[in-house]
C-alpha cells in the first residue's frame, strides 16, 4: 500500500493540469490497488490541500472542460446527496466512511470511469470533508450558556475588540494567539469552551470579517 501512497503524494507533490484530471490519475491508482480503498481514500483526502504541486510533469487531458461541466450537471447533486447522507451516519472510523464512499461512487449510478473519477474530485472539493470521528461535545441549556457569558463579560469584552478590529494586527497568527490566550487565561475548561462558542458565533455572524478571513482565522486557531 505504501507504493500506491507514494504514487498518490506524487501526483498531489508533482501533477500538473486541472485538478479533476490529476483526481483521474488519484482514481486510477486507488482502483489498480484492489484492497485498502478505504485507507488509500482516506489518505487522499488527508493529503489534499497540504502538498502545493510544482507542475513538473506534463499535464495530461482526459476530461475536458466541457465534459466536466456536463458531469457536474449530470451528478453533481447525486454527489452532494450522498456526501450528506454518509456524513448523517455514526461511523467508527474513518476508514469505515471512506470504504462506504468507494462503494457508493462504483456503484451502477455512475455509467463512467470519468463519472466516478468527477465524483472523487466533486468530494475532494467539499469544505465538508476530509471526515472526522469525533468526541462528544460539551452541551449546556440556553440559561447555563447566558450566566456563564455573563459570569466571563470581561474576558468577552476584550474578545469582541480583537474580533471587530481586524487591523489591530498585521498577521492572523498575531490576532489568533492573542484570542487564544484570553481563552486560555480561564481555568474552568467548560469555561473555555464558551468562550471559544463566543469566538465562533462572533466571527460567523460578523459582517466586517470576511470569509477568507473567518477560515484563516479559525485556522491559524487549530
Amino acid at each position: 500500500m505504501q507504493t500506491a501512497k507514494e504514487k498518490i503524494e506524487h501526483i498531489f507533490r508533482k501533477g500538473s493540469g486541472t485538478f479533476i484530471n490529476r483526481c483521474y490519475a488519484i482514481y486510477s491508482i486507488i482502483e489498480e490497488h484492489g484492497d485498502n480503498f478505504g485507507e488509500l481514500l482516506k489518505y487522499t483526502f488527508e493529503t489534499n490541500g497540504f502538498i502545493e504541486s510544482d507542475n513538473s510533469t506534463d499535464a495530461f487531458l482526459m476530461i475536458s472542460k466541457s465534459q466536466e461541466e456536463e458531469l457536474k450537471n449530470d451528478y453533481g447533486d447525486i454527489v452532494n446527496g450522498i456526501i450528506k447522507a454518509l456524513l448523517k451516519r455514526n461511523f467508527e472510523t474513518e476508514v469505515d466512511y471512506y470504504e462506504e464512499y468507494w462503494k457508493a461512487i462504483n456503484s451502477a449510478i455512475f455509467v463512467s470511469k470519468e463519472s466516478r473519477v468527477f465524483a472523487l474530485y466533486y468530494a475532494l472539493i467539499d469544505k465538508r470533508l476530509p471526515y472526522c470521528v469525533l468526541e462528544s461535545g460539551v452541551k449546556m441549556t440556553n440559561m447555563e450558556y447566558r450566566d456563564r457569558q455573563e459570569h466571563l463579560k470581561a474576558e468577552i469584552t476584550r474578545m469582541r475588540f480583537v474580533i471587530y478590529n481586524e487591523n489591530l494586527f498585521e498577521q492572523n497568527t498575531e490576532t489568533a494567539s492573542i484570542l487564544l490566550k484570553i481563552i486560555n487565561s480561564v481555568a474552568d475548561e467548560i469555561d473555555s469552551v464558551v468562550l471559544f462558542s463566543y469566538l465562533i458565533d462572533e466571527i460567523q455572524k460578523s459582517s466586517k470579517l470576511s470569509s477568507n478571513s473567518i477560515h484563516r482565522l479559525i485556522s491559524a486557531l487549530e
